[in-house]
């Protein structure tokens, strides 16, 4: 069975009463004008809004065929993988990974979400360290992922282009306390994309 380790390496004006049921759990508010519209979500440890980790992919389903498009991704991998994208700007927000079981294990997050403190894509390193302390840092296919104490299970893809040429890349093996310090000075780096898993 595919472990959750190696498919990281493979591979975002209400009134008070209206803003309360949102942060309860409705799965998406749209702040329109006219020709515009943004959509909101909200990151927890091990949810985004309310699809929880080890849910059924028919939660996903559910939760945005009105104003998402969903896709299975055919990839040559044991798990399935789904790619939602928002039809009215063809932006893609989740990409879910799912079991044998159909259950969700991985979401990676590139559409506009935020956690509680404000932190989502776009933010910088700073921002996250100030909402949560100093993170852990993790090599993945895609660049550095940060892994906070105090956010367990959720991982914050740092933009490589952000970071020096000879700090890039440097696989699992071979990271050494020296680079992640180096790494982690570079304060201003971005988060391009936020990952929730079922397990370290």
């Amino acid at each position: 069975m595919t472990s959750l380790g190696y498919l990281r390496r493979q591979r975002r004006k209400f009134p008070l009463r209206s803003l309360a049921l949102f942060f309860l759990g409705s799965i998406c508010t749209s702040v329109s004008s006219p020709g515009y519209s943004q959509q909101v979500c909200i990151v927890q440890s091990g949810q985004v809004n309310d699809i929880r980790m080890n849910d059924n992919i028919e939660m996903v389903f559910a939760a945005f065929q009105k104003d998402f498009s969903i896709s299975e991704i055919n990839r040559p991998h044991t798990v399935r993988y789904f790619e939602v994208t928002e039809k009215s700007t063809q932006r893609k927000w989740f990409d879910f990974s799912v079991n044998e079981h159909n259950k969700i294990i991985i979401v990676d997050i590139t559409g506009p979400c935020v956690t509680k403190e404000g932190i989502g894509v776009g933010s910088t390193l700073r921002q996250a360290m100030k909402a949560y302390g100093r993170p852990k840092l993790s090599p993945s296919g895609d660049g550095y992922h940060v892994f906070f104490k105090r956010f367990p299970l959720v991982g914050f893809l740092l933009n490589d282009a952000d970071l020096p040429a000879q700090l890039r890349g440097i696989p699992d093996d071979v990271l050494t306390k020296q680079h992640e310090m180096e790494i982690l000075k570079y304060r201003k780096a971005r988060i391009v994309a936020i990952e929730l898993s079922t397990e370290e």
